[in-house]
């Protein structure tokens, strides 16, 4: 099967549509959004609140259905996008895994 370039990755995007905890590291403000997507590097978040690339946030992903375990990481914003419907789009990269 071939694959586009964009799932030329180590582990492919998971679609999750499901909501997550966010903390801004700066303003320690603990806000809400819809992780969109999951890969092994990072995720897609959409939210009413815009960051610039290079923000620092805690994030913590409880998953309604236990396809993927809990995640609680710290992240750094990559990618800033408007959201289809309003709001924005984060990418983010996972920079720790916390327990």
């Amino acid at each position: 099967m071939r694959r586009d370039y964009d799932e030329k990755r180590d582990f492919r995007r998971m679609a999750l549509d499901t909501r997550i905890q966010c903390k801004d590291l700066a303003s320690g403000e603990t806000f809400y959004g819809q992780a969109q997507d999951l890969s092994s590097q990072g995720l897609s978040i959409d939210t009413d609140r815009e960051f610039t690339p290079g923000a620092r946030l805690e994030v913590r992903l409880v998953p309604e259905k236990a396809l993927v375990p809990p995640l609680y990481a710290a992240v750094e914003v990559v990618r800033v996008e408007p959201a289809d419907g309003g709001g924005f789009n984060l990418g983010v990269r996972i920079l720790e895994h916390k327990f």
